[in-house]
């Protein structure tokens, strides 16, 4: 009995082809969830920033350059939750949240948000979540 090869070739380029096409996706989905990830630390940062600079005017106008600066953790929380607000970020991110913290003179932002992935996973219902952190420092001279 002679065994016949013909279509073996046909099978491997079909897995191959099914293989390429996962990996390209995950790729496609790494990298978005990626530079999304990056974009919300830069408003983490911005925010942070916004925060301890509001404080810092403030003290300054108020308290003079004599004392060390301490935080408040609700002016933090204001000043950043402002910065989020007029940045357009929770239109960018809908379902963004945000945790502001302060103690001493630093201030701490973390940002957490769903994602859309451009190829979603099929059978997976709910997004991916994205987190992103921030501190700044203080500093009365």
């Amino acid at each position: 009995m002679k065994r016949d090869d013909n279509g073996q070739v046909s099978v491997l380029i079909v897995g191959f082809f099914a293989i390429l096409i996962v990996l390209i996706g995950a790729v496609v989905d790494a990298s978005a969830a990626f530079l999304q990830r990056a974009a919300l630390n830069s408003i983490a940062d911005s925010a942070a920033l916004a925060a301890t600079e509001g404080i810092k005017s403030e003290y300054i106008y108020t308290q003079g350059l004599d004392r060390e600066a301490r935080i408040d953790a609700r002016a933090a929380a204001d000043y950043a939750q402002s910065y989020l607000a007029q940045s357009g970020a929770q239109a960018s991110y809908p379902g963004l949240r945000a945790q502001i913290s302060a103690d001493g003179n630093v201030v701490r932002v973390r940002l957490s948000a769903p994602i859309n992935l451009p190829i979603p996973v099929p059978g997976v219902v709910s997004r991916p979540v994205v987190t992103a952190e921030a501190e700044s420092l203080l500093l009365v001279q």
